[in-house]
Protein backbone atom coordinates (compact mmCIF):
# COMPACT_ATOMS: atom_id res chain seq x y z
CA UNK A 1 0.00 0.00 0.00
CA UNK A 2 1.33 3.29 -0.98
CA UNK A 3 1.76 5.96 1.99
CA UNK A 4 -0.79 8.01 0.60
CA UNK A 5 -3.39 5.05 0.47
CA UNK A 6 -2.21 4.62 3.84
CA UNK A 7 -2.83 7.91 4.91
CA UNK A 8 -6.22 8.15 3.15
CA UNK A 9 -6.95 5.12 5.05
CA UNK A 10 -5.89 6.15 8.33
CA UNK A 11 -7.93 9.32 8.21
CA UNK A 12 -10.93 7.28 7.03
CA UNK A 13 -10.80 5.45 10.33
CA UNK A 14 -10.41 8.38 12.51
CA UNK A 15 -13.05 9.98 11.06
CA UNK A 16 -15.05 6.59 11.51
CA UNK A 17 -14.03 6.32 15.34
CA UNK A 18 -14.60 10.33 16.02
CA UNK A 19 -18.40 10.20 14.35
CA UNK A 20 -19.03 6.93 16.65
CA UNK A 21 -18.00 9.01 19.88
CA UNK A 22 -19.86 11.92 19.00
CA UNK A 23 -23.32 9.67 18.66
CA UNK A 24 -22.23 7.86 21.64
CA UNK A 25 -22.22 10.70 23.48
CA UNK A 26 -25.26 12.49 22.18
CA UNK A 27 -27.09 9.20 22.82
CA UNK A 28 -26.45 9.17 26.23
CA UNK A 29 -26.83 13.15 26.57
CA UNK A 30 -30.08 13.09 24.70
CA UNK A 31 -31.30 9.80 26.81
CA UNK A 32 -30.80 12.05 30.27
CA UNK A 33 -32.04 15.24 28.59
CA UNK A 34 -34.97 16.41 30.47
CA UNK A 35 -37.30 18.64 28.11
CA UNK A 36 -38.46 22.17 29.20
CA UNK A 37 -41.12 24.20 27.79
CA UNK A 38 -40.55 24.96 24.98
CA UNK A 39 -39.42 21.85 23.37
CA UNK A 40 -42.57 20.37 24.40
CA UNK A 41 -44.55 23.35 23.48
CA UNK A 42 -44.07 22.12 19.81
CA UNK A 43 -45.12 18.52 20.98
CA UNK A 44 -48.41 19.32 21.96
CA UNK A 45 -49.42 21.42 19.35
CA UNK A 46 -48.64 18.50 17.22
CA UNK A 47 -50.27 15.77 19.40
CA UNK A 48 -53.59 18.05 20.38
CA UNK A 49 -54.05 18.94 16.07
CA UNK A 50 -56.77 17.09 14.88
CA UNK A 51 -55.33 17.16 10.87
CA UNK A 52 -52.60 18.61 9.16
CA UNK A 53 -54.49 21.23 8.33
CA UNK A 54 -55.53 21.98 11.64
CA UNK A 55 -51.70 21.85 12.79
CA UNK A 56 -50.76 24.36 10.06
CA UNK A 57 -53.85 26.82 11.50
CA UNK A 58 -51.94 26.09 15.15
CA UNK A 59 -48.73 26.78 14.21
CA UNK A 60 -49.46 30.44 12.73
CA UNK A 61 -48.88 31.50 16.68
CA UNK A 62 -45.76 30.08 16.78
CA UNK A 63 -43.66 32.89 14.51
CA UNK A 64 -42.10 29.16 12.96
CA UNK A 65 -42.49 27.35 10.09
CA UNK A 66 -44.18 24.21 10.32
CA UNK A 67 -41.93 21.00 9.10
CA UNK A 68 -40.53 20.31 12.56
CA UNK A 69 -44.10 20.13 13.91
CA UNK A 70 -44.77 17.88 11.02
CA UNK A 71 -42.41 15.11 11.99
CA UNK A 72 -43.94 15.59 15.56
CA UNK A 73 -47.67 14.88 14.28
CA UNK A 74 -46.51 12.09 12.58
CA UNK A 75 -44.86 10.92 15.65
CA UNK A 76 -47.44 11.75 18.66
CA UNK A 77 -50.08 10.01 16.67
CA UNK A 78 -48.37 6.81 17.15
CA UNK A 79 -47.64 7.27 20.91
CA UNK A 80 -48.26 10.09 23.71
CA UNK A 81 -44.82 9.65 25.44
CA UNK A 82 -42.80 12.46 24.65
CA UNK A 83 -39.64 10.55 24.77
CA UNK A 84 -40.01 9.70 21.44
CA UNK A 85 -39.62 13.20 20.04
CA UNK A 86 -35.30 12.69 20.92
CA UNK A 87 -35.25 10.41 17.95
CA UNK A 88 -35.70 12.66 14.89
CA UNK A 89 -33.33 15.13 16.57
CA UNK A 90 -30.91 12.44 17.07
CA UNK A 91 -31.19 11.39 13.50
CA UNK A 92 -30.49 14.76 12.32
CA UNK A 93 -27.08 15.64 14.65
CA UNK A 94 -26.18 12.42 13.59
CA UNK A 95 -26.35 13.29 9.77
CA UNK A 96 -25.04 16.72 11.08
CA UNK A 97 -22.33 15.82 11.94
CA UNK A 98 -21.29 13.45 9.06
CA UNK A 99 -21.90 15.79 6.45
CA UNK A 100 -19.56 17.74 8.16
CA UNK A 101 -17.02 15.22 8.27
CA UNK A 102 -17.20 14.29 4.53
CA UNK A 103 -16.26 17.78 3.92
CA UNK A 104 -13.19 16.43 2.51
CA UNK A 105 -11.43 19.92 1.57
CA UNK A 106 -11.24 20.87 5.33
CA UNK A 107 -8.70 19.87 7.45
CA UNK A 108 -9.67 16.87 10.03
CA UNK A 109 -8.78 19.25 12.75
CA UNK A 110 -11.66 21.94 11.68
CA UNK A 111 -13.86 19.07 11.26
CA UNK A 112 -14.02 17.73 14.56
CA UNK A 113 -13.70 21.17 16.39
CA UNK A 114 -16.97 21.82 14.17
CA UNK A 115 -18.79 18.73 14.70
CA UNK A 116 -17.91 18.98 18.48
CA UNK A 117 -18.58 22.59 18.80
CA UNK A 118 -21.57 23.59 21.29
CA UNK A 119 -24.35 24.15 18.80
CA UNK A 120 -23.25 21.15 17.14
CA UNK A 121 -22.91 19.04 19.97
CA UNK A 122 -25.34 20.63 22.73
CA UNK A 123 -27.31 23.19 21.77
CA UNK A 124 -28.97 22.25 18.83
CA UNK A 125 -28.60 18.44 19.06
CA UNK A 126 -29.49 17.44 23.23
CA UNK A 127 -32.28 20.76 23.33
CA UNK A 128 -34.72 19.35 21.00
CA UNK A 129 -35.88 22.08 18.64
CA UNK A 130 -36.35 23.14 14.96
CA UNK A 131 -32.92 23.56 14.49
CA UNK A 132 -30.81 20.82 14.23
CA UNK A 133 -32.85 19.82 10.84
CA UNK A 134 -32.43 23.48 9.15
CA UNK A 135 -28.71 22.56 9.83
CA UNK A 136 -28.93 19.19 7.96
CA UNK A 137 -30.75 20.18 5.09
CA UNK A 138 -28.34 23.72 4.82
CA UNK A 139 -25.10 21.32 5.01
CA UNK A 140 -26.73 18.91 2.22
CA UNK A 141 -26.80 21.75 0.24
CA UNK A 142 -22.71 22.37 0.23
CA UNK A 143 -21.68 18.18 0.56
CA UNK A 144 -23.35 16.01 -0.88
CA UNK A 145 -25.95 17.51 -3.46
CA UNK A 146 -23.05 20.25 -4.24
CA UNK A 147 -22.64 18.39 -7.85
CA UNK A 148 -26.09 17.88 -8.69
CA UNK A 149 -26.41 19.04 -12.10
CA UNK A 150 -29.87 19.20 -12.34
CA UNK A 151 -30.59 21.48 -9.24
CA UNK A 152 -33.55 19.65 -8.33
CA UNK A 153 -32.00 18.28 -4.84
CA UNK A 154 -30.14 21.55 -3.88
CA UNK A 155 -33.95 23.13 -4.55
CA UNK A 156 -35.93 20.85 -2.29
CA UNK A 157 -33.23 20.85 0.12
CA UNK A 158 -32.79 24.22 0.41
CA UNK A 159 -36.63 25.03 0.03
CA UNK A 160 -37.08 22.46 2.89
CA UNK A 161 -35.15 24.05 5.38
CA UNK A 162 -37.05 27.46 4.68
CA UNK A 163 -39.73 25.61 5.97
CA UNK A 164 -37.99 24.69 9.40
CA UNK A 165 -37.28 27.80 11.41
CA UNK A 166 -36.73 31.55 10.67
CA UNK A 167 -32.91 31.70 11.28
CA UNK A 168 -32.78 28.90 8.44
CA UNK A 169 -35.02 30.52 6.33
CA UNK A 170 -32.84 33.52 5.98
CA UNK A 171 -30.02 31.69 5.33
CA UNK A 172 -31.25 29.87 2.85
CA UNK A 173 -32.47 32.72 1.23
CA UNK A 174 -28.96 33.76 1.07
CA UNK A 175 -27.47 30.53 0.03
CA UNK A 176 -29.70 30.16 -3.07
CA UNK A 177 -27.53 32.85 -4.98
CA UNK A 178 -24.59 30.86 -4.01
CA UNK A 179 -25.91 27.84 -5.55
CA UNK A 180 -27.20 29.92 -8.76
CA UNK A 181 -23.10 31.40 -9.02
CA UNK A 182 -22.12 29.64 -11.97
CA UNK A 183 -25.48 30.23 -13.70
CA UNK A 184 -25.26 34.41 -12.85
CA UNK A 185 -21.71 34.39 -13.99
CA UNK A 186 -22.92 33.70 -17.84
CA UNK A 187 -25.28 36.57 -17.51
CA UNK A 188 -24.85 39.37 -20.01
CA UNK A 189 -27.46 42.23 -19.43
CA UNK A 190 -26.64 43.67 -22.71
CA UNK A 191 -27.69 40.41 -24.00
CA UNK A 192 -30.89 39.15 -22.37
CA UNK A 193 -31.79 35.96 -24.24
CA UNK A 194 -28.58 34.92 -23.41
CA UNK A 195 -29.00 34.88 -19.63
CA UNK A 196 -32.47 33.68 -20.29
CA UNK A 197 -30.85 30.34 -22.18
CA UNK A 198 -28.39 30.30 -19.12
CA UNK A 199 -31.24 30.00 -16.53
CA UNK A 200 -32.53 26.68 -17.87
CA UNK A 201 -36.24 25.30 -17.36
CA UNK A 202 -34.94 22.94 -14.57
CA UNK A 203 -33.32 25.85 -12.78
CA UNK A 204 -36.64 28.31 -13.49
CA UNK A 205 -38.53 25.48 -11.98
CA UNK A 206 -36.78 25.19 -8.87
CA UNK A 207 -36.25 28.39 -8.33
CA UNK A 208 -40.13 28.87 -8.97
CA UNK A 209 -40.52 26.10 -6.33
CA UNK A 210 -38.36 27.52 -3.69
CA UNK A 211 -39.66 30.94 -3.64
CA UNK A 212 -42.78 29.40 -2.89
CA UNK A 213 -41.85 27.20 -0.52
CA UNK A 214 -40.79 30.94 1.07
CA UNK A 215 -43.78 32.63 0.60
CA UNK A 216 -45.58 29.87 2.44
CA UNK A 217 -43.13 29.95 5.54
CA UNK A 218 -43.34 33.98 5.25
CA UNK A 219 -47.50 33.23 5.13
CA UNK A 220 -47.32 31.31 8.46
CA UNK A 221 -44.79 32.89 10.50
CA UNK A 222 -46.73 36.45 10.29
CA UNK A 223 -48.99 36.76 13.61
CA UNK A 224 -52.98 36.30 12.39
CA UNK A 225 -54.99 39.31 13.60
CA UNK A 226 -55.19 39.68 16.99
CA UNK A 227 -52.24 37.71 17.70
CA UNK A 228 -49.25 38.82 19.49
CA UNK A 229 -46.68 39.43 17.35
CA UNK A 230 -42.90 38.20 17.69
CA UNK A 231 -42.34 40.40 14.60
CA UNK A 232 -42.64 44.12 16.46
CA UNK A 233 -45.22 44.96 13.18
CA UNK A 234 -45.19 48.86 13.63
CA UNK A 235 -42.51 49.49 15.37
CA UNK A 236 -39.36 51.18 14.57
CA UNK A 237 -36.26 48.99 15.37
CA UNK A 238 -33.31 50.51 17.20
CA UNK A 239 -29.72 50.42 14.59
CA UNK A 240 -28.32 49.51 18.20
CA UNK A 241 -29.87 46.76 18.68
CA UNK A 242 -29.48 45.78 14.65
CA UNK A 243 -25.79 46.18 15.47
CA UNK A 244 -25.69 44.35 18.39
CA UNK A 245 -21.86 43.09 18.31
CA UNK A 246 -22.34 41.33 21.43
CA UNK A 247 -24.52 38.34 19.48
CA UNK A 248 -21.11 37.68 17.65
CA UNK A 249 -19.08 37.41 20.88
CA UNK A 250 -21.39 35.25 22.66
CA UNK A 251 -22.07 32.89 19.14
CA UNK A 252 -18.49 32.38 18.51
CA UNK A 253 -17.28 32.18 22.10
CA UNK A 254 -19.68 31.17 24.00
CA UNK A 255 -18.06 30.33 27.26
CA UNK A 256 -20.36 30.22 30.04
CA UNK A 257 -20.38 32.60 33.24
CA UNK A 258 -21.72 30.07 35.95
CA UNK A 259 -22.69 26.91 37.01
CA UNK A 260 -26.20 27.93 35.03
CA UNK A 261 -24.36 27.71 31.53
CA UNK A 262 -27.64 27.59 29.61
CA UNK A 263 -28.01 31.54 27.44
CA UNK A 264 -24.93 32.73 29.61
CA UNK A 265 -21.59 34.13 28.43
CA UNK A 266 -18.58 35.03 30.22
CA UNK A 267 -18.13 38.22 28.90
CA UNK A 268 -21.70 39.60 30.65
CA UNK A 269 -19.40 39.56 33.44
CA UNK A 270 -16.86 41.72 31.83
CA UNK A 271 -20.03 44.27 30.63
CA UNK A 272 -21.86 45.02 27.76
CA UNK A 273 -19.18 47.48 26.67
CA UNK A 274 -16.67 44.93 26.10
CA UNK A 275 -18.68 42.28 24.75
CA UNK A 276 -19.83 44.33 22.16
CA UNK A 277 -15.91 45.59 21.27
CA UNK A 278 -14.74 41.64 21.65
CA UNK A 279 -17.81 40.72 18.72
CA UNK A 280 -17.03 44.03 16.57
CA UNK A 281 -13.19 42.72 16.28
CA UNK A 282 -14.60 38.99 15.96
CA UNK A 283 -16.64 40.40 12.75
CA UNK A 284 -14.45 42.29 10.86
CA UNK A 285 -11.83 39.73 11.38
CA UNK A 286 -13.64 37.12 9.84
CA UNK A 287 -14.49 38.97 7.07
CA UNK A 288 -10.91 39.79 6.41
CA UNK A 289 -10.36 35.88 7.68
CA UNK A 290 -12.73 34.69 4.33
CA UNK A 291 -10.78 35.08 0.89
CA UNK A 292 -13.39 33.64 -1.35
CA UNK A 293 -15.75 36.88 -2.59
CA UNK A 294 -19.21 33.90 -2.84
CA UNK A 295 -18.16 32.95 1.23
CA UNK A 296 -17.37 36.72 2.00
CA UNK A 297 -20.00 37.95 0.51
CA UNK A 298 -22.47 35.18 2.11
CA UNK A 299 -20.95 35.64 5.39
CA UNK A 300 -21.24 39.52 5.77
CA UNK A 301 -25.26 39.59 4.55
CA UNK A 302 -26.70 36.65 6.05
CA UNK A 303 -25.17 37.42 9.28
CA UNK A 304 -26.17 40.96 8.65
CA UNK A 305 -29.96 39.62 8.26
CA UNK A 306 -29.73 37.44 11.24
CA UNK A 307 -28.77 40.09 13.15
CA UNK A 308 -31.29 42.41 11.74
CA UNK A 309 -34.33 39.54 12.01
CA UNK A 310 -32.98 38.85 15.88
CA UNK A 311 -33.69 42.61 16.64
CA UNK A 312 -37.09 42.85 15.08
CA UNK A 313 -38.09 39.88 17.06
CA UNK A 314 -36.41 40.29 19.89
CA UNK A 315 -34.96 37.15 20.36
CA UNK A 316 -31.30 36.83 21.37
CA UNK A 317 -31.13 33.78 23.86
CA UNK A 318 -28.03 31.21 22.59
CA UNK A 319 -30.37 29.51 20.58
CA UNK A 320 -31.25 32.50 18.41
CA UNK A 321 -27.47 34.05 18.38
CA UNK A 322 -25.97 30.46 17.20
CA UNK A 323 -27.08 30.99 13.61
CA UNK A 324 -24.52 33.71 13.44
CA UNK A 325 -21.88 30.35 14.11
CA UNK A 326 -23.83 28.36 11.75
CA UNK A 327 -23.41 31.15 9.21
CA UNK A 328 -19.30 30.76 9.67
CA UNK A 329 -19.51 26.83 9.44
CA UNK A 330 -21.36 27.09 6.18
CA UNK A 331 -19.02 29.82 4.86
CA UNK A 332 -15.77 28.07 6.03
CA UNK A 333 -16.98 25.36 3.79
CA UNK A 334 -17.73 27.34 0.76
CA UNK A 335 -14.00 28.84 1.51
CA UNK A 336 -12.31 25.39 1.40
CA UNK A 337 -14.00 24.34 -2.03
CA UNK A 338 -12.13 27.52 -3.52
CA UNK A 339 -9.17 27.02 -1.17
CA UNK A 340 -8.93 23.34 -3.14
CA UNK A 341 -9.33 25.23 -6.70
CA UNK A 342 -7.32 28.19 -6.14
CA UNK A 343 -4.34 27.94 -4.43
CA UNK A 344 -1.39 30.53 -4.60
CA UNK A 345 1.56 32.13 -2.20
CA UNK A 346 -1.07 34.66 -0.59
CA UNK A 347 -2.87 31.40 0.93
CA UNK A 348 0.27 29.63 2.48
CA UNK A 349 1.55 33.28 3.64
CA UNK A 350 -1.60 33.56 5.66
CA UNK A 351 -2.37 30.34 6.50
CA UNK A 352 -0.38 30.44 10.06
CA UNK A 353 -2.47 33.46 11.48
CA UNK A 354 -5.86 32.07 9.67
CA UNK A 355 -5.26 28.60 11.37
CA UNK A 356 -4.41 30.06 14.99
CA UNK A 357 -7.61 32.36 14.52
CA UNK A 358 -10.00 29.60 13.59
CA UNK A 359 -8.13 27.00 16.06
CA UNK A 360 -8.84 29.64 19.09
CA UNK A 361 -12.70 30.05 18.17
CA UNK A 362 -12.92 26.36 17.92
CA UNK A 363 -11.34 25.53 21.44
CA UNK A 364 -13.36 27.40 22.82
CA UNK A 365 -16.63 25.53 21.09
CA UNK A 366 -15.15 22.66 21.87
CA UNK A 367 -14.91 23.35 25.18
CA UNK A 368 -17.86 24.76 26.10
CA UNK A 369 -19.69 21.80 24.40
CA UNK A 370 -17.68 19.20 26.34
CA UNK A 371 -18.53 21.44 29.56
CA UNK A 372 -22.68 21.53 29.18
CA UNK A 373 -22.59 17.68 28.22
CA UNK A 374 -20.49 16.73 31.61
CA UNK A 375 -22.99 18.86 33.16
CA UNK A 376 -26.21 18.23 31.25
CA UNK A 377 -25.19 14.16 32.24
CA UNK A 378 -24.79 15.28 36.00
CA UNK A 379 -27.38 17.71 36.91
CA UNK A 380 -31.10 17.87 34.96
CA UNK A 381 -31.75 20.34 32.39
CA UNK A 382 -35.13 21.21 33.43
CA UNK A 383 -36.95 19.92 36.78
CA UNK A 384 -40.00 19.12 34.66
CA UNK A 385 -39.50 15.58 35.23
CA UNK A 386 -38.80 15.43 38.99
CA UNK A 387 -42.38 17.41 39.40
CA UNK A 388 -44.40 15.01 36.92
CA UNK A 389 -43.02 11.87 39.63
CA UNK A 390 -43.86 14.07 42.39
CA UNK A 391 -47.02 14.28 41.46
CA UNK A 392 -47.53 10.44 40.50
CA UNK A 393 -46.20 9.59 43.54
CA UNK A 394 -48.39 12.33 45.95
CA UNK A 395 -51.78 10.49 43.25
CA UNK A 396 -52.42 14.01 42.29
CA UNK A 397 -51.74 13.60 38.79
CA UNK A 398 -55.57 12.67 37.97
CA UNK A 399 -56.07 15.98 40.42
CA UNK A 400 -57.79 19.37 38.82
CA UNK A 401 -54.23 21.13 37.92
CA UNK A 402 -53.72 25.30 36.86
CA UNK A 403 -50.19 26.11 36.30
CA UNK A 404 -49.34 30.05 37.00
CA UNK A 405 -48.72 31.45 34.35
CA UNK A 406 -50.17 29.15 32.03
CA UNK A 407 -47.06 28.79 29.62
CA UNK A 408 -45.05 26.37 32.66
CA UNK A 409 -47.11 23.57 32.47
CA UNK A 410 -46.23 21.79 28.91
CA UNK A 411 -43.07 19.64 29.81
CA UNK A 412 -45.20 18.48 32.96
CA UNK A 413 -48.23 18.11 30.86
CA UNK A 414 -46.12 16.22 27.78
CA UNK A 415 -44.68 13.74 30.56
CA UNK A 416 -48.10 13.02 32.16
CA UNK A 417 -49.48 12.26 29.03
CA UNK A 418 -52.16 14.60 30.21
CA UNK A 419 -54.54 16.02 27.59
CA UNK A 420 -54.87 19.48 29.43
CA UNK A 421 -54.57 21.70 32.52
CA UNK A 422 -57.09 24.08 33.36
CA UNK A 423 -56.21 27.87 32.26
CA UNK A 424 -57.53 31.06 34.43
CA UNK A 425 -56.54 33.29 31.28
CA UNK A 426 -59.06 31.59 29.31
CA UNK A 427 -61.27 30.07 31.73
CA UNK A 428 -60.81 26.63 29.90
CA UNK A 429 -59.09 23.37 29.49
CA UNK A 430 -55.93 23.50 27.13
CA UNK A 431 -52.75 21.82 26.70
CA UNK A 432 -50.21 23.97 24.20
CA UNK A 433 -50.06 27.90 24.12
CA UNK A 434 -51.80 30.28 21.87
CA UNK A 435 -49.58 33.31 21.67
CA UNK A 436 -52.38 35.74 21.46
CA UNK A 437 -53.57 38.89 23.11
CA UNK A 438 -55.14 36.59 26.27
CA UNK A 439 -51.87 34.39 26.57
CA UNK A 440 -49.66 38.16 26.96
CA UNK A 441 -51.32 40.12 28.64
CA UNK A 442 -49.82 40.95 32.19
CA UNK A 443 -50.52 37.58 34.58
CA UNK A 444 -52.42 38.08 37.79
CA UNK A 445 -52.76 36.09 40.41
CA UNK A 446 -56.46 34.40 40.50
CA UNK A 447 -59.22 35.04 42.66
CA UNK A 448 -60.28 32.12 44.95
CA UNK A 449 -63.67 31.74 42.81
CA UNK A 450 -61.99 32.01 39.23
CA UNK A 451 -59.31 29.74 40.83
CA UNK A 452 -61.84 26.94 42.21
CA UNK A 453 -63.92 26.92 38.57
CA UNK A 454 -60.61 24.29 37.97
CA UNK A 455 -62.32 21.91 40.66
CA UNK A 456 -63.84 18.74 39.50
CA UNK A 457 -66.68 16.71 41.08
CA UNK A 458 -65.59 18.17 44.22
CA UNK A 459 -61.69 17.70 43.92
CA UNK A 460 -59.89 20.66 44.51
CA UNK A 461 -57.20 22.18 42.18
CA UNK A 462 -53.25 21.93 42.43
CA UNK A 463 -51.73 24.83 42.13
CA UNK A 464 -47.93 25.30 40.24
CA UNK A 465 -47.00 28.34 40.09
CA UNK A 466 -43.42 29.90 38.52
CA UNK A 467 -42.72 31.86 41.79
CA UNK A 468 -43.22 31.58 45.34
CA UNK A 469 -47.01 33.01 46.73
CA UNK A 470 -47.11 34.84 49.88
CA UNK A 471 -48.82 34.05 53.38
CA UNK A 472 -51.81 36.50 52.96
CA UNK A 473 -51.94 35.17 48.68
CA UNK A 474 -51.92 31.42 50.18
CA UNK A 475 -54.45 32.54 52.93
CA UNK A 476 -56.98 34.30 50.22
CA UNK A 477 -56.43 31.72 47.65
CA UNK A 478 -57.15 29.12 50.73
CA UNK A 479 -54.12 27.39 49.44
CA UNK A 480 -51.00 25.58 51.48
CA UNK A 481 -47.54 25.36 50.23
CA UNK A 482 -46.60 21.35 49.60
CA UNK A 483 -43.62 21.27 47.45
CA UNK A 484 -40.64 22.93 45.42
CA UNK A 485 -38.82 22.53 42.40
CA UNK A 486 -35.66 24.30 41.08
CA UNK A 487 -31.61 24.09 40.48
CA UNK A 488 -31.66 22.47 37.14
CA UNK A 489 -29.43 23.66 34.87
CA UNK A 490 -31.96 25.77 32.93
CA UNK A 491 -32.20 28.35 35.39
CA UNK A 492 -35.52 29.89 34.55
CA UNK A 493 -37.53 27.22 35.43
CA UNK A 494 -38.86 27.01 38.73
CA UNK A 495 -42.06 24.94 40.63
CA UNK A 496 -43.80 25.66 43.48
CA UNK A 497 -46.96 23.64 44.48
CA UNK A 498 -49.86 24.39 46.63
CA UNK A 499 -53.09 22.29 47.53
Amino acid sequence: MSLQGFSVKLSRQILIAAGTIYAIILAIASWKHVFWRDETQAWLLARDSHSPLSLVHNVRYEGTPPLWHFVLYFISHFTLNPGWMKIPNYIFSVAAAALIFSATKLPLWVRFGFVFSYFILFEYAVIDRDYMIGVLLLLATLTIFKNDRSDFRISIALSLAALTSLPALVVAVCLYPVHLAPVISQWDISKPGRWLRALSPKKTLTLIFFSACVLASLAIIRPPDGASTFLGHGQWVKLLRVMKFSNFTEAYLPAPDSFYFWNSSFFSLLGRFASTIVGFVLAVTLCFWLRCKQAKYFFIITSSLLMGEMAVTKMFAMRHVGWLFIVFLLSVIIQSEDDFRHTSPETSQTSAWRSAFLAGILIVQVGTGIFAIILSLRHPFSPSKQLTIFLQQQHLDHSPIVFLPDYIGGAVLAYLQRPTAYSTERRTQSSFMIWDKVEMRPHELPTKQELFLAAENGTNPVLITEGPLTNRQMSDLGMKFVAKFDGALNASDHYFVYK
